[in-house]
């Protein structure tokens, strides 16, 4: 009986690292389906899908787009959160894959002979030497792993990971927000000077009748 103790507490520890205390969330429902495939674009029409704004043939509009994305501080601050959550992933994930630890040391002693208990007799000794060097080198490798018991590990890597998804989706928002906003503006310019161009025209046409 006392042979089959050991077996039983390591099938044990196994079947306890496979448990989690937390509650599964059941998945919202989807207002549509989505179809199963999608057609990839490939070549011109995968970059002009990226950069859809180019089919206007404004390089003017491309331009003030490309600058705009370039230096607008609040996509650069929604970038560096996504990379900041990147790797708050990564660190929340490392618990769950051994660690290794690897140190290599090394010490070296010199001492002189005619001190301490080599100094009474040192002088009497033809040819010995005045100091004695000592080296002394040593390695240590290490392996870790704790298991997840309770599942706090996969829970805490879970929720980086669905934040990270989440800091992802708010700089893909931040970015059609500025794109927007400023095509929306570029375009309203557009539109203010065709219609001075209007208006010029007919001022032309008033004075020629007049």
């Amino acid at each position: 009986m006392k042979r089959w103790l050991p077996t039983s507490s390591l099938v044990l520890a196994f079947v306890l690292g496979a448990c989690s205390l937390t509650p599964e969330m059941a998945a919202p429902e989807a207002a549509e389906r989505l179809p199963g495939t999608f057609t990839q674009a490939e070549g011109d029409t995968a970059r002009t899908a990226l950069r859809w704004w180019r089919v206007f043939n404004d390089p003017t509009l491309e331009a003030l787009v490309d600058t705009t994305l370039r230096r607008n501080l609040d996509l650069r601050t929604a970038a560096a959160r996504v990379e900041e959550v990147q790797q708050l992933y990564r660190i929340s994930r490392a618990p769950l894959l051994p660690s290794v630890n690897a140190s290599v040391e090394g010490t070296r002693q010199s001492t002189p002979t005619n001190t301490g208990p080599t100094g009474e007799f040192s002088s009497n000794i033809p040819q010995f030497p005045d100091r004695f060097d000592v080296t002394t080198y040593s390695a240590s490798l290490g392996l870790a792993y704790e298991i997840d018991f309770w599942g706090r590990v996969r829970s805490a890597k879970n929720a980086a990971l669905h934040e990270y998804f989440a800091t992802r989706a708010d700089l893909h928002t931040a970015r059609l927000g500025v794109l927007s906003e400023t095509m929306a503006t570029y375009f309203e310019i557009r539109e203010l000077a065709a219609q001075l161009a209007l208006t010029w025209q007919n001022v032309d046409l008033l004075a020629e009748r007049v």
